[in-house]
């Protein structure tokens, strides 16, 4: 079966690595590239990486939500736990969640699953709390928003109502925005949870 140049459309002999007419490289077959990945993965020692797939960016994303918070939770104690006489009902919110991105931000950036990381954690006015997230090896070409917003956004609404560790934030009428960029630091999409969304 003879290889097509992808520069003059001519005729190759497969045994060719470079077009015999204009002198172009060939493209790979697809034999070649398999037994090229298994030569790379021998001397290198690593696997060739795997297309994901949308579905599980999304059970990622979702289960990386409550577990994160739940971890944080129990690895740093509250500030009633360490001062019983501070009022955090008297401090003012903003202040409250400055203090809580800034300890978050000490173990930033965090690998939250093979393709999320969690960069950031910005405490902005009017008591709100932004997660920025970069999601590693996608372009936002790749991304299906469709698929997110039928399965992600649900599914982080339906945490932050549940998740006893965000009861506090709930209590204090927080909003909560999950901002998403791709590999190359392009925004992709943003999900606001209002007040309004989990009472």
């Amino acid at each position: 079966m003879n290889i097509s140049c992808p520069n003059c459309q001519g005729e190759n002999n497969p045994e060719e690595k470079y077009c015999v007419i204009c002198g172009n490289l060939l493209p790979i077959r697809e034999l070649e590239k398999t037994e090229l990945e298994k030569t790379e993965a021998v001397v290198f020692g690593y696997k060739p990486k795997k297309n994901v797939h949308p579905i599980l960016l999304v059970i990622f994303v979702v289960c990386f939500w409550g577990a994160f918070f739940g971890v944080y939770t129990l690895l740093n104690p509250s500030v009633d736990a360490l001062n019983p006489s501070v009022d955090l009902l008297n401090q003012p919110v903003d202040e409250e969640l400055a203090k809580v991105a800034e300890d978050m931000n000490r173990g930033c950036p965090f690998q939250v699953d093979e393709i999320t990381v969690l960069v950031n954690v910005k405490a902005l006015p009017n008591k709100t709390l932004q997660y920025n997230y970069k999601l590693n090896d996608i372009t936002k070409a790749e991304i299906n928003l469709d698929t997110i917003k039928k399965y992600v956004f649900p599914n982080l609404l339906k945490n932050t109502r549940e998740n006893p560790e965000g009861q506090s934030l709930r209590d204090k009428q927080v909003t909560i925005k999950y901002n998403y960029s791709d590999k190359n630091g392009e925004h992709v999409t943003e999900y606001v949870v209002t007040p309004d969304m989990y009472n």
